[in-house]
């Protein structure tokens, strides 16, 4: 081992450090959100249980997106301020002082997007992906809103309060046209839809360089809904056809001597930025056109317009585009502000943890809240110190995400999944299983997601 202080002095030496189990599980519980719109919760965990006291406390938070925020705790039982205008938590808490036992911790809270990330239905034939690493869908190509002068000159009219979740489900193609001879289907020739679970949107075209113009009301291969509405509501949508091939399609950019060259606009198919707006979605089209200013979607204006979502999708390699049916889901995530208040009061919620003997035998209790929206809580009891698993499966036995694998001390415990698989992404609604594994011991419940 090499130790380097502060003037550069480096010894070599050999250290003996010897790990013991914590005397008490760290457990984590979820403040209680009481006002404002933010999505999800600060997070309390337990840290020393001598040092609980029955006190009720208060976070509240003054940050928005994009500046860094401050975090107040407030001991609501004597009046005082424990944090004042406080850093937030950072992913290791370690920035956090203990105090009265327990440590602020982020919770569920996403503070740095708009964003809470997507799922889809049909993920081994996934065929589309967003621009950025690997073939996932990354935020800075879908996400809630829109960024003015960016993918549309206006902007949205919308605060992050009326994001909404949504739901597009695409069609499987019922036919292509062949024009590049080479048998099979590429981006960017002209397709087929089914006649049902389409529908129509307004198509404008505009690059930056030529004057915006539109071009008319064309089919989709999908629909899209407001899923958190009862019942869901379909929504109207504009589409940015910068190819003016009068199609949605995907990004692709063929190289000249590609053998699976297109030649619309050049083999370079840009592809298609689509505005999901909140409007309620009608088959005629009667809300925008080409006919007046006022109605006149505008792109290339300075206009604000109800844009919910802004999605641009790309090409997943060796993936053929719409070539199976399948639902993205896309959740929206509102950060808390100043108007935000959460309490919490941890001797109430650990008072059974406090005094926290060792159980006699294992148990695997059943998760609350059930169905859940997305977090919920599961505890489990192991008699003695075990190495122990628990996992989140699928209704089809898939693995979704690993909460625990590591060894533990005997006693009661407590975790909190927040609804999230192994690649920190949301799942969609269904019915999964979570497994403990302790040492010999097996146990499997079953939960419900409905967001």
């Amino acid at each position: 081992m090499k130790i380097v202080d502060q003037k550069n002095n480096i010894w070599h030496d050999t250290l003996r450090i010897q790990i013991e189990l914590p005397q008490q599980p760290l457990t984590e519980i979820l403040a209680e959100h009481v006002q404002g719109n933010a999505d999800g919760q600060w997070g309390v965990r337990l840290m020393d249980l001598g040092q609980i006291v029955n006190h009720d406390y208060q976070i509240t938070y003054n940050g928005m997106l994009g500046y860094e925020g401050r975090v107040t705790l407030t001991d609501l039982t004597t009046g005082k301020k424990l944090l004042s205008y406080h850093e937030t938590p950072a992913s290791n808490t370690l920035n956090i002082p203990v105090i009265d036992g327990f440590r602020l911790t982020v919770g569920t809270l996403n503070l740095d997007s708009y964003a809470n990330g997507w799922a889809y239905s049909n993920e081994s034939e996934r065929w589309f992906a967003s621009r950025g690493p690997e073939d996932l869908i990354f935020p800075n190509q879908v996400y809630p809103g829109a960024d003015p002068y960016y993918w549309v000159n206006g902007g949205t009219n919308l605060t992050p309060a009326q994001f909404k979740d949504i739901e597009i489900r695409f069609v499987e193609k019922s036919g292509y046209a062949d024009m590049n001879g080479n048998g099979h289907y590429d981006i960017g020739e002209p397709y087929t839809l089914p006649q049902e679970g389409t529908q129509k949107g307004w198509f404008y075209t505009y690059d930056g360089s030529i004057k915006e113009s539109y071009e008319g009301f064309f089919d989709l291969p999908f629909t899209v809904y407001d899923i958190s509405t009862n019942p869901w509501r379909q929504l109207a949508v504009v589409l940015n056809d910068w190819d003016k091939n009068l199609q949605w399609d995907l990004r692709k950019i063929y190289q000249p001597d590609d053998s699976n060259f297109v030649d619309v606009n050049g083999g370079k198919i840009i592809g298609n930025v689509l505005f999901i707006l909140d409007l309620d979605y009608d088959p005629q089209g009667l809300a925008f056109d080409g006919s007046t200013s006022e109605k006149f979607f505008g792109i290339s204006r300075e206009v604000q317009r109800p844009i919910l979502w802004t999605v641009y999708l790309t090409e997943r390699e060796g993936y053929e585009q719409m070539s199976s049916a399948g639902t993205l889901h896309l959740f929206k995530n509102t950060p808390p502000t100043a108007n935000d208040v959460y309490t919490f009061n941890p001797y109430n919620l650990f008072v059974v943890v406090r005094e926290n003997n060792a159980p006699a035998s294992f148990q695997l209790s059943q998760n609350y809240p059930n169905p859940c929206n997305p977090q919920t809580t599961i505890a489990f009891s192991i008699p003695n110190p075990e190495h122990v698993q628990l996992k989140i499966y699928n209704i089809l036995g898939q693995e979704v995400v690993t909460l625990i694998d590591q060894k533990m001390a005997a006693g009661n415990h407590v975790t909190v999944w927040r609804g999230l698989d192994n690649r920190k992404t949301p799942v969609a609604s269904g019915v999964f299983f979570y497994k403990l594994t302790a040492g010999k011991f097996k146990a499997v419940k079953k939960m419900a997601v409905m967001r």
